[in-house]
């Protein structure tokens, strides 16, 4: 073997080398995926407004970078913008107002939807995900005074 042959087969090894490092490290990097189901969303409204944000059962965190909005809850028949603004009329559902660069924890029932109410002349921006749900905490063994 002549030492050009020698040298391209070394420079090849090694890139086929590093090509299989780095694709096993890449995938290496986890070991539980991220959830599916877990959703993230943004909602823009301009002047008044009641929209619907998400149907339950889901606890979200719901952030906006200006005060004027407020969060609630409501029975949702169909999870619509109607269900928010039929509970806005009636004025029934307590509102956690939004305050500006605060997030707001909000849990949505089953049969329930999450709503913003906003009351700005202006465009509105509300930033919202969904949280992870926390580990029940198991107590497996517990050791007492003795």
């Amino acid at each position: 073997m002549d030492n050009k042959t020698n040298t391209l087969s070394k420079v090849c090894f090694s890139l086929a080398l590093g090509c299989l490092m780095t694709v096993g490290c890449a995938s290496a990097g986890s070991t539980s995926p991220a959830p599916a189901s877990r959703s993230v969303g943004t909602l823009l409204v301009k002047g008044p407004s009641v929209r619907a944000v998400i149907a339950g059962p889901s606890t979200i965190h719901a952030y906006s970078q200006f005060p004027g909005g407020a969060i609630y809850t409501t029975s949702a028949a169909a999870a619509t913008d109607t269900d928010c603004r039929t509970a806005a009329q009636r004025a029934a559902a307590p509102r956690a107002p939004l305050a500006a660069d605060h997030v707001v924890t909000v849990d949505v029932g089953a049969g329930q939807v999450a709503c913003l109410e906003t009351a700005s002349r202006g465009a509105y921006e509300l930033l919202w995900h969904e949280r992870d749900k926390p580990a029940r905490e198991v107590v497996v063994a517990h050791g007492g005074d003795q």
